[in-house]
């Protein structure tokens, strides 16, 4: 009995030591071949760039899905209206990752999302919408188009930091080396 006890207590402790964290990254890029860019967004808090996207909030109403957590942030971090600013097409990729979580000072799993995401789809469209690209370069967050060599090198062409986490899902993408 000890040891069937003991067994699942190891068991129980792997799972919340190491359980997975869900989230979802917008794939927005621009160009192609060596102007090709990766729309990234700097965090204030840890000081990079990253991918825009976030983890999955129940509580925030994602009811489990990855493609809604994606929108939420897109709405939140970006002041994005989904379907006139935005739309998220087809999960490119599922990335699973293990690494070191600062927010939790611990390894972590992560598993995410990659959508295929355009912006503003109707600017070509239409010009009865001047104001889409104004608005959303007022975002509160600074927003730059990276080149696959500033995030291979982890840094922008002005020395800042692009965090590790997106150059190992652009590389899992295909899009780096």
């Amino acid at each position: 009995m000890a040891t069937w006890f003991n067994e699942l207590y190891t068991k129980l402790l792997m799972w919340r030591l190491f359980k997975r964290q869900n989230g979802a990254f917008a794939f927005i890029v621009v160009g192609a071949g060596k102007k090709r860019r990766y729309l990234l967004q700097w965090n204030e808090t840890w000081q990079v760039f990253n991918l825009i996207g976030g983890k999955l909030d129940n509580d925030r109403g994602d009811a489990g899905s990855l493609r809604r957590a994606l929108q939420r942030e897109l709405e939140e971090e970006m002041g994005l209206k989904p379907g006139d600013d935005f739309e998220i097409g087809r999960c490119l990729k599922t990335v699973k990752l293990r690494q070191y979580s600062r927010r939790e000072e611990r390894i972590k799993n992560y598993r995410f999302g990659i959508f295929d995401v355009a912006i503003f789809p109707q600017l070509l469209n239409s010009i009865n919408y001047p104001n889409y690209a104004a608005r959303w370069l007022s975002t509160r967050y600074e927003n730059v188009f990276a080149s696959a060599e500033e995030i291979a090198n982890m840094q922008t062409s002005d020395g800042r930091a692009i965090s590790p986490t997106t150059k190992r899902v652009l590389q899992t993408l295909g899009e780096l080396p």
